[in-house]
């Protein structure tokens, strides 16, 4: 049963390194790939090969021009690193990009108590919506993983929003949307993401009651900002920062 709610209505809720340590879930793809690599190729530099993947992978994740599916596209930043190793085995490359893709979906859920939270917020009556950037299919893949559906009031992926001609955080058409599914104005949501740029400055552009970092790594923030309103480590420490802000 909902009880009567304070001005906040809604919490927007980033995905990645916010609601699931993504992070986590990748070191543990890593490690099945490199198993996979030594299997495969037993005289491979794993960690020389494991480095010029991520190298490529941080230049372009996916097809800039999304013309070529994303699972292909990887496929050839590991035949790209296998190249610069000298191994020219584009079976690899797949086998590879297949292992890490089925790896990191195996160990991507909610963190701890994260569930829980969400529940017990919608059971008071809050709006509980997803807002994640990145490619549609990644993405997509994820929220599937996590049954995401089930568990929350909405789901914007930022993909999406650009293969629509509009923009991903930290853009307030994002946020404005993710107001009108909820059905609140920005001065009755909040947002929390590990983001500065992308969660904290978007909710900042739009006008949000409050843009809350998830901070793990307690990193310095620099001086220029942007500043969030409230700084946790773990997103399980919402409710008490909503307690305060509906206080106030």
């Amino acid at each position: 049963m909902s009880h009567q709610l304070g001005r906040i209505k809604a919490i927007f809720m980033d995905m990645d390194d916010t609601l699931v340590m993504t992070g986590d879930a990748d070191l543990k793809a890593y490690t099945d790939v490199v198993a996979l690599a030594k299997q495969l190729h037993a005289q491979v530099n794993a960690p020389k090969l494991l480095e010029a993947w991520k190298q490529l992978f941080l230049k372009a994740p996916w097809d800039p021009t999304h013309k070529v599916p994303v699972n292909e596209w990887r496929s050839g930043l590991w035949k790209q690193a296998l190249q610069s190793l000298g191994i020219e085995k584009p079976q690899m490359a797949e086998a590879l990009q297949e292992r890490f893709r089925a790896s990191r979906l195996e160990h991507f859920a909610l963190d701890n108590g994260v569930k829980e939270m969400v529940a017990d917020l919608r059971q008071q009556g809050y709006k509980v919506l997803i807002i994640t950037n990145g490619h549609a299919e990644i993405q997509r893949g994820k929220l599937r993983q996590l049954h995401a559906v089930e568990h929350f009031d909405g789901i914007i992926v930022g993909g999406e929003e650009i293969k629509a001609g509009r923009a991903e955080k930290p853009a307030t058409s994002i946020f404005l949307k993710a107001c009108e599914m909820a059905g609140c104005t920005p001065d009755e949501a909040i947002h929390i993401g590990d983001s500065l740029p992308a969660d904290v400055q978007g909710a900042i552009n739009a006008k949000l009651a409050a843009a809350i970092l998830v901070n793990r790594w307690h990193k310095a923030l620099p001086r220029a900002g942007p500043y969030p309103t409230h700084i946790v480590e773990h997103v399980t420490e919402l409710p008490r920062i909503l307690k305060a802000l509906q206080a106030t």
